[in-house]
């Protein structure tokens, strides 16, 4: 592709999550805007999908072209022109997916915490017990016998629980 021996960089991916070294290395000291960055596919920048997003976004923020090999559109254009709009229509494209794909997933999570929340399935922490001594603290407390802190630490917990129970309408 017109590289030269000095200007090739290799990163050997494996079947666990790659360390990419050499393409952070690049980035770091090689990458300059207005350079063009040739790469065999796209998840050569990442395995994870917002890996892939950060990856892109720096490379758009840099001014750096991207040319993917296996993207035959990014490899046809001739002048510098051609290139820089070729890379950018890839990297709104690529924005354009990953935003989507965020916002089905967060309307998948909230329809599947509403149809819990609806079959009445608790979600969040589990309340802490309040302990039978409770009452005699909340009493003693309310004397100025004990501190917050000292009721919280009977309970064994902080005093802003003790103080949140203490305010609490009484329960049923």
């Amino acid at each position: 592709m017109g590289a030269h021996e000095s200007e090739i960089f290799i990163d050997v991916c494996g079947h666990r999550k790659s360390s990419r070294s050499s393409l952070a290395m690049l980035k770091r000291i090689g990458l300059r805007e207005g350079d063009r960055l040739t790469i065999p596919t796209l998840y050569c920048l990442s395995d994870l999908k917002k890996g892939l997003a950060d990856e892109l976004n720096w490379l758009r923020q840099h001014g750096i072209q991207l040319r993917i090999a296996d993207i035959p559109m990014t490899m046809r254009c001739s002048d510098e022109t051609e290139q820089r709009l070729a890379s950018e229509m890839l990297y709104q494209v690529i924005d354009a997916t990953v935003l989507k794909e965020r916002e089905e997933k967060r309307q998948k999570q909230s329809e599947g915490i509403r149809a819990a929340q609806e079959k009445g399935v608790h979600i969040g922490r589990k309340p802490k017990e309040r302990g039978t001594e409770f009452e005699t603290l909340k009493q003693q407390w309310q004397r100025g016998e004990i501190s917050l802190r000292e009721a919280g630490r009977r309970l064994g917990v902080t005093h802003q629980t003790f103080k949140k129970w203490v305010e609490e309408p009484e329960e049923d």
